[in-house]
């Protein structure tokens, strides 16, 4: 991310959000800022705001890999 103002922003509310967790299971701990949000018009969201997860998979499978995939091996 550029602006490093709104990264720290960003960080400071998953800090937030993590100390609320009740388990490690929901706690955030990697993530990845898209450049755009999710649309209609994109084809990322059905007309009732749902997400076309198999869409999604498919456009972001890259970014999806790299916050599962440790580059250490």
């Amino acid at each position: 991310m550029k602006c490093e103002k709104m990264k720290k922003i960003i960080e400071e509310g998953i800090e937030k959000a993590n100390e609320k967790a009740i388990s490690k299971a929901q706690r955030i701990v990697k993530y990845t800022i898209l450049p755009h949000e999710f649309s209609i018009d994109g084809g990322q969201l059905t007309p009732t705001m749902k997400l076309k997860r198999k869409v999604i998979n498919d456009l972001y499978k890259v970014e999806i890999e790299s916050l599962y995939i440790d580059p250490k091996l």
